[in-house]
C-alpha cells in the first residue's frame, strides 16, 4: 500500500534500505510506502499532499459530513496520517498535532456511525482502509452472533410458556375427567366440567 506524495526538491535516485527511489523533479508527484514517505519528509525530500494537513482533514471532516455514504479514503491513509503526527511532535509542532487529532477524532465518529450501519447492512462493504474494514468486520460477526442469541432466546420462551400453559390445562382436565379419555361415557354432569 502507497501513498501520493509531493517531491520538495529535487531528489536524484536514491537507495532505501534496497529500495530505489527517484529521479523526481521538484514538484512531482509519486506513490511511496508511508514509512518511506516518513523517512523522506524528515529529511526534506517530501512534502506531505494537502489532504495530511489540519486544513486537509478539516475539508475531509465537512466532505464526509455532507455525504450519508462513506467516501473513499487515500490508501494508508490511517497509517500516513500516524507517520504525519509522529513527524510534527518531533518537530516540536504541538499546535498542529491537536489540530490534526481533533479533526481526525471528528473524522472517526462520522465514519464509524457509517461504518456500523455498513455491518448491520447485506450490502457488501466497499474498498475501505485496512484498519476500517477489520471494524466492519468484527461488527459484523459481533452483530450476526447477537442477533443469533436473541433469536435463540425468543424462541425458547414461547415454547417454554405454551409447553408449561399445555401441561396445566392437560392437569385439570384430568382432575376432572380422571383417566376415562371419553367424558360423553361417563356421564359427569356438565355443571362439574363448566365449574
Amino acid at each position: 500500500m502507497k501513498q501520493k506524495v509531493k517531491s520538495a526538491q529535487k531528489l536524484p535516485e536514491i537507495n532505501l534500505v534496497g529500495r530505489k527511489i527517484g529521479p523526481l523533479s521538484a514538484g512531482e508527484e509519486t506513490h511511496i510506502r508511508p514509512w518511506e514517505a516518513a523517512i523522506l519528509e524528515r529529511r526534506g525530500f517530501i512534502q506531505p499532499m494537502d489532504e495530511y494537513t489540519p486544513a486537509g482533514l478539516r475539508k475531509r471532516v465537512l466532505a464526509e459530513g455532507r455525504s450519508s455514504d462513506l467516501k473513499d479514503l487515500p490508501e494508508c491513509f490511517y497509517e500516513t496520517l500516524n507517520h504525519r503526527i509522529q513527524i510534527l511532535q518531533s518537530e516540536d509542532r504541538f499546535d498542529e498535532v491537536k489540530k490534526m487529532r481533533e479533526a481526525l477524532n471528528s473524522l472517526i465518529d462520522m465514519r464509524i456511525q457509517k461504518i456500523t450501519r455498513m455491518a448491520t447492512s447485506p450490502v457488501s462493504a466497499k474498498k475501505l482502509p485496512p484498519e476500517e474494514q477489520f471494524l466492519v468486520n468484527h461488527l459484523s460477526e459481533l452483530i450476526k452472533n447477537w442477533k443469533k442469541r436473541l433469536d435463540n432466546l425468543f424462541e425458547k420462551i414461547p415454547e417454554e410458556e405454551v409447553g408449561a400453559h399445555e401441561e396445566r390445562v392437560r392437569r385439570a382436565i384430568r382432575e376432572i375427567v380422571g383417566d376415562a379419555a371419553n367424558i360423553q361415557k361417563q356421564r359427569i354432569p356438565s355443571t362439574d366440567v363448566h365449574s
